[in-house]
């Protein structure tokens, strides 16, 4: 079965009065991603390529005069992908912190075979 869905994006912050669309077609043997916008930009990837945008470029620019303000004290990360890395890398920790916390005082969560060797019948 063929299925495909077309999505308007808008984007402000990277191409202004511009649109992002995305194309998603599901044929069975897989999702197939396609994203195009202004200035002829596409991907095929599961993601924009942000500096085909000059995102990455614009995220450094605003960040790094926001960094140098006299009232900045917590610092960002003006590269973009690394800045995303991090904060996607924090939020999996948590994720995962709340799922052991959830294991570790709920029996039921202890449903597979290796969480109830790890975890034995003493918890």
């Amino acid at each position: 079965m063929w299925v495909e869905r077309r999505v308007q994006i808008f984007v402000d912050s990277v191409c202004e009065k511009s649109n992002i669309e995305l194309s998603v077609t599901d044929q069975g043997a897989g999702v197939n991603y396609v994203w195009s916008g202004p200035s002829g930009f596409t991907s095929g990837g599961t993601s924009i390529a942000l500096d085909k945008v000059d995102a990455t470029k614009y995220y450094g620019d605003l960040v790094t005069k926001y960094n140098n303000l006299p009232t900045t004290f917590k610092k960002v990360n003006p590269d973009l992908a690394n800045y995303v890395t991090d904060r996607a890398t924090a939020a999996l920790f948590d994720l995962i912190a709340k799922e052991e916390v959830n294991i570790r005082t709920n029996l039921a969560a202890r449903s597979s075979d290796i969480l109830k060797r790890v975890f034995g019948t003493k918890w």
